[in-house]
């Protein structure tokens, strides 16, 4: 069942939210009548949800989308070089959390007012989700998508009395949801060694440029995140990268032995490859978005309904202390969630033709009820952000998971993001080029290039490069800021 304080919290702003008559829900009730409002987001289903989703906003004020999708690998550039330029791209950007610094930091972007953040009911957005529409104590972004990244295993697989008693056999141990990465690798190697319907044990995201540094860093939290220390990235104190420390190494190592039990072109998986891997029946354990949950109920790509269990990404039993150079060894796991990505936002341009009516529709975006469609839509790219949306079972279950089954994934979705040890998406000026440089070390890792440990020196050499040209004294001040130092 749901915790008895959340649902109380989420009641308390479950207030009737169409309190400007016939106006749409979270909007001003204005017309636009002639208006365009143009949309900036990533290429595909994504970029479509949002003109499909304000079909409603363009009917009641009149005005028109228009989209300009481009491809996820030339998003980042394409509109932070025509923002710096001066250039116009459009009204509304739909983009990552972590080019905040960036966009936010340097002037590009409106500022949300504060009506707008009373009618959208702003204290129902999910406390770790708020940060990523803040920068220097001001908000600019609306609310859009909660990323983090979770485990989906088969359920019907690990809860089957015979495999039960194949694997204790084997290890010595009962089968359940792995708790700890050790136990991951083990049940992978089971799965594909001992399942016949199963091709592989595990599929994770591991591609150069298209979300290695997210399936990365989600092996590397519980090994380097100590529950005492709110730093990760960086040592906060020197502004030093910690990614070569024992922890990262370790997870360098982990995520090398698993590719045995997984698909061999899993270098070339993006985010639909990785789902496709894992509700097509490919493979029986997933590290990725909380889109599994919904996509798990496509007929038209998944034959694993019903059979999918939920679970935060494994833990582990020790951890390296930074701050005493040192492994801390636990009695209990060590669980560390990554909020990876951030979360797509919603943000204003500040040279937008029409900032009046595209803060109208980001208002639309970002209101409760949008939110909780957008949530339960397969392939919009949406994670629950808002307590309204895991705290309603029902809408969960119109959609068409089993009630055992829709209270298993919301309560999976509110134990991540109340977690007190989770990882926030690194946010800082230059994120592209931090990422770069580790996604490269990763690469060359698992190829057998390198060792985890050189890869991730030179990698972390990188980083120190990148701070100081970049500024190291306004880095530091950022990165502490942004981990609550």
């Amino acid at each position: 069942m749901f915790k008895f304080g959340l649902l109380l919290f989420s009641v308390l702003f479950l207030i009737p939210y169409n309190i400007f008559g016939d106006t749409i829900r979270g909007t001003s009730g204005e017309k636009f009548e002639g208006e365009k409002i143009v949309v900036v987001s990533i290429s595909g289903d994504q970029g479509e949800f949002l003109k499909k989703v304000a079909k409603e906003w363009e009917n009641q004020t009149g005005a028109t989308i228009e989209l300009n999708l481009i491809p996820f690998g030339e998003l980042q550039d394409k509109v932070s070089v025509a923002l710096s330029a001066g250039a116009y791209v459009g009204d509304i950007l739909n983009l990552p959390a972590y080019m905040g610094g960036d966009l936010m930091g340097n002037g590009f972007i409106e500022e949300v007012p504060e009506d707008v953040k009373a009618r959208i009911h702003w204290n129902d957005i999910l406390s770790l989700y708020k940060q990523q529409t803040e920068w220097g104590g001001k908000t600019y972004g609306y609310p859009w998508d909660g990323d983090f990244h979770s485990m989906y295993y088969r359920k019907d697989i690990i809860e089957n009395k015979k495999y039960q008693n194949d694997f204790k056999k084997i290890y010595g141990y009962n089968l359940s949801a792995p708790k700890t990465w050790d136990e991951y690798y083990d049940i992978a190697k089971f799965f594909q060694e001992n399942v016949s319907e199963l091709k592989y044990g595990s599929v994770e995201l591991i591609m150069r440029k298209n979300q290695g540094f997210h399936g990365y860093i989600s092996r590397a939290t519980c090994y380097s995140k100590m529950p005492d220390n709110p730093s990760f990235f960086f040592n906060p104190d020197t502004m030093d990268a910690e990614i070569n420390n024992p922890g990262f190494v370790k997870a360098l190592e982990d995520l090398k032995s698993i590719l045995a039990y997984s698909p061999p072109d899993m270098t070339n998986y993006g985010w639909m490859e990785n789902v496709q891997a894992f509700v097509g029946g490919i493979a029986g354990l997933d590290i990725q978005w909380a889109d599994v949950g919904p996509m798990s109920l496509n007929p038209e790509m998944s034959v694993v309904k019903g059979k999918v269990g939920f679970g935060m990404t494994p833990g582990c039993m020790k951890t390296w202390d930074a701050r005493k150079s040192r492994w801390q060894t636990f009695d209990q796991v060590n669980y560390s969630p990554y909020a990876a990505f951030g979360g797509w936002q919603i943000l204003v341009a500040k040279n937008a033709k029409n900032a009046k009516a595209a803060i109208d529709l980001a208002s639309f975006y970002g209101s409760p009820d949008t939110l909780k469609k957008a949530s339960v839509t397969g392939g919009s790219g949406v994670n629950p952000a808002r307590f309204s949306t895991i705290s309603d079972t029902s809408v969960w279950i119109d959609t068409g998971f089993s009630e055992s089954d829709a209270k298993g994934y919301l309560n999976m979705v509110e134990d991540v993001l109340m977690h007190p040890n989770a990882v926030f998406q690194l946010r800082l000026p230059g994120y592209i080029q931090y990422q770069d440089a580790l996604e490269l070390a990763v690469s060359k890792a698992l190829s057998g290039q390198s060792s985890a440990k050189s890869a991730l020196d030179e990698a972390a050499s990188k980083w120190n490069s990148i701070t100081n040209k970049i500024g190291k004294k306004s880095q530091k001040r950022l990165y502490r800021a942004s981990v609550g130092l």
